[in-house]
């Protein structure tokens, strides 16, 4: 199993020896964690005007929605983790190829950066069940792998790599003329990078072979 973590879509699942992929949502975790972050910075903000000075205790109100926060995606990681370890353990997964990303980090400014998720927490919580379970976490650099083209059998370098190819409503398109899901893209490249040619992912294989590329079936986190 591969995994490409994002911001929209939380984890992106591939497998070796199936055409299967999922995808779990992050967007109710993404909005969940701005609106708690919003609402802190605007007591802040009248805290800071009461006071007249940027050094100040935080409220017990500030303090309470901080732990509201803090335990929402807490328990959403929790979650999500436990669904990722279900379905490696459904598909009999050995390996779980991760990319080395210690944050996920949006092209927005200053004032919008405190919309991220905590990435290298949800990587710590898979490993840890994968452990449990006797599954086996690999990292691996995933440099090039959003941008080059899995259906393409690209090599991932930087002579191949060009986003632009990413189309609307997330979609990459090859070069073969399939489309597939941009994430899912970038799941199997990293499941390639580690294959290093020794085998081909059977969902790019169904692809090459027939024109049919499997949509993610999409996972919602109650």
């Amino acid at each position: 199993m591969a995994i490409d973590l994002g911001l929209n879509n939380l984890a992106t699942l591939t497998f070796k020896d199936n055409v299967d992929n999922y995808i779990i949502n992050g967007k109710s975790i993404k909005s969940k964690n701005s609106y708690f972050n919003k609402e802190i910075t605007k007591l802040q903000a009248i805290k800071m005007k009461q006071t007249g000075s940027k050094n100040f205790k935080d409220t017990n109100k500030i303090k309470k929605l901080r732990m509201k926060r803090n335990n929402y995606i807490l328990d959403y990681l929790h979650k999500a983790s436990r669904e990722i370890i279900n379905l490696a353990k459904e598909y009999q997964v050995s390996k779980i190829i991760i990319g080395d990303i210690k944050q996920i980090k949006q092209n927005m400014n200053y004032n919008k950066s405190f919309v991220q998720v905590p990435m290298q927490r949800l990587k710590e919580l898979i490993e840890y069940k994968a452990k449990l379970e006797g599954i086996e976490l690999i990292t691996i650099n995933e440099a090039y792998t959003s941008g080059c083209s899995a259906l393409d059998l690209e090599r991932l370098n930087r002579d191949n790599y060009n986003k632009s190819r990413r189309i609307e409503r997330g979609l990459f398109k090859s070069d073969i003329g399939l489309t597939i899901n941009a994430d899912v893209n970038g799941s199997l490249n990293i499941m390639r990078k580690f294959l290093n040619k020794k085998c081909i992912p059977k969902l790019v294989n169904q692809a090459r072979d027939n024109g049919v590329v499997n949509p993610p079936s999409r996972l919602r986190i109650a």
